[in-house]
C-alpha cells in the first residue's frame, strides 16, 4: 500500500464537495482521489452493490488499478466529471474518470444512490467528459476489472491471462469503439 502513497493526484478534491450534498459520496470520492483503499472500504456500506459483487470488489480492483498507474509510470491521477456515452446514466455528477497522467490510461464508474445512499456502483466503459469529448475506458484497465470479477466469482480466469485472447479482446473493442465513434 505505500507505493500507492507515493503517487500524487492532479485534481482539487474541492472541486468533488460540490458533486452531492451527502458526506458519503464526499468521502469516497476524496479517497478514490487520494487513492486510499483502506480509507474507502470505511466510507462504504456493506450493502452496496459493485457490478455483481460488493465493496470488496471495487476495493480489490481499485487497488489493481492504482497499482497498474504506477507500474506504467504514472506520477497522479486527473478525475473529472461526465456523463454516460450509451446514456445509461443521466446524472453527470455521479459519472467520474480517472486517468493515468502519462499512460493516459481511462477508467470510468457510476455512483448511483438510492433513498440517499450510495446503493450501486457501475463501471462505465462509455464515459464522455463536460467537453463532449468520448473517453473510452483504456482496454487494459478493464481487463483488470473483469479478470478480478471472475476471480472474485470463482470463475476460470485464464482467458484474461492468455495473451492471444487478451489481443483478440483489444482487437474487437477497438473495431467497436471505431465503429461507434461518438457524434
Amino acid at each position: 500500500m505505500n507505493d500507492l502513497k507515493n503517487l500524487k493526484v492532479l485534481s482539487n478534491s474541492n472541486r468533488f464537495v460540490d458533486i452531492e450534498s451527502t458526506l458519503e459520496v464526499k468521502n469516497i470520492l476524496n479517497t478514490i482521489i487520494e487513492m486510499d483503499v483502506v480509507e474507502l472500504e470505511k466510507h462504504l456500506d456493506e450493502e452496496v452493490k459493485v457490478q455483481k459483487l460488493g465493496k470488496y470488489f471495487l476495493l480489490a480492483t481499485l487497488r489493481d488499478i492504482f497499482l497498474r498507474y504506477k507500474e506504467t509510470g504514472n506520477s497522479h491521477i486527473i478525475v473529472e466529471q461526465g456523463r454516460c456515452r450509451s446514456g445509461c446514466f443521466k446524472n453527470p455528477s455521479n459519472i467520474i474518470n480517472i486517468r493515468g497522467n502519462s499512460s493516459d490510461e481511462n477508467f470510468a464508474f457510476v455512483i448511483e444512490k438510492e433513498n440517499g445512499k450510495i446503493a450501486l456502483i457501475h463501471f462505465c466503459p462509455n464515459f464522455v467528459n463536460m467537453h463532449n469529448i468520448n473517453i473510452p475506458a483504456s482496454f487494459e484497465l478493464r481487463n483488470i476489472a473483469y479478470r478480478k470479477e471472475s476471480e472474485m466469482l470463482g470463475e476460470d480466469i485464464s482467458q484474461w491471462n492468455d495473451e492471444e485472447n487478451i489481443s483478440l479482446m483489444k482487437r474487437i473493442t477497438d473495431r467497436f469503439n471505431d465503429a461507434f465513434p461518438f457524434p
